[in-house]
């Protein structure tokens, strides 16, 4: 008759491994939201632009004017990235300006 030998080590019990706090991660914030410093910071910066003279509208149209390049980013910050179009389209591409009117004119 054979035996097997017998281990001298003692079996760890088995961990709960489904609970959070140790070494297992919680669940987080839900995909898409905001974490708090940056909800506040836009907070702030909305009410900035609230308490200029037409609720922030004259500001943003000056700032189109003399900043364009920092108008059209932040533009390009706020636009929907993934757009959709249907159809058919149709572009005018302007190739200048005329300051007299503001408008587009023929060059």
């Amino acid at each position: 008759m054979t035996t097997k030998p017998v281990s001298k080590t003692k079996s760890k019990p088995a961990r709960d491994i489904n609970r959070i706090g140790r070494g297992k991660p919680g669940p987080g914030r839900p995909k898409g939201s905001t974490d708090k410093v940056t909800r506040d910071v836009k907070a702030m910066i909305l009410g900035a632009l609230e308490d200029q003279p037409g609720g922030g509208r004259q500001y943003l149209a000056e700032q189109a004017r003399e900043n364009p390049a920092a108008y059209l980013s932040l533009l390009g910050k706020i636009i929907p990235k993934d757009v959709a179009v249907t159809g058919g389209m149709q572009i005018q591409i302007v190739t200048g300006m005329d300051p007299a009117l503001g408008e587009p004119g023929s060059n």
